[in-house]
């Protein structure tokens, strides 16, 4: 009886040591039939330039300032929405500070993606592959003319889907 006593208590212990080292935070559920419904705009494009601009907030739980950044997209696809111009800009924020639960902040590759790969049936022969970033994007208009991802200030990448499909440059 003394043992199995014991083992209960150690089992408590464990499981209070354990469940109050871990740290989590909620994060809303932003489904493609959601994220459908409240965008005003649904595009498929590609990031040209990336910028910093003078927008900031610091109303956040972290109590850290995150910076702007106007990234502008080349649009390829207009999805939802009406949008007659061939870019838009997106407002998104960055910030400089490593977070435990952190915000889910999105950076956009305005450079090709470029890597090597195997060429099928042929060992030791690679084929050199690169794409432009492409990205889905979820947004809602500013009053400003820009946009930000549906999804909100902290937590963008939500709202954000990267669907660049590399192609082959080289044939060895």
């Amino acid at each position: 009886m003394r043992h199995v006593m014991a083992a209960v208590c150690s089992a408590i212990l464990l499981v209070a040591v354990v469940s109050s080292a871990a740290f989590a935070r909620l994060v809303e559920n932003w489904s493609y039939d959601r994220l459908f419904k409240e965008a005003e705009l649904i595009v498929i494009a590609q990031p040209i330039k990336s910028e910093n601009c003078i927008d900031r907030f610091s109303d956040n739980p972290w109590k850290v300032e995150f910076l702007g950044v106007n990234t502008t997209f080349r649009i390829d696809h207009v999805l939802k929405g009406k949008h007659e111009e061939a870019e838009l800009t997106v407002l998104h924020f960055k910030t400089n500070v490593e977070m435990n639960d952190g915000p889910m902040l999105v950076s956009f590759r305005t450079n090709n993606l470029s890597y090597l790969v195997q060429k099928e049936g042929h060992a030791g022969e690679q084929v050199n592959v690169s794409g432009p970033a492409t990205y889905l994007l979820f947004l809602k208009a500013s009053a400003d003319g820009r946009f930000q991802p549906v999804s909100g200030k902290i937590d963008p990448a939500l709202s954000v889907r990267e669907m660049t499909t590399p192609t082959p440059l080289e044939i060895m």
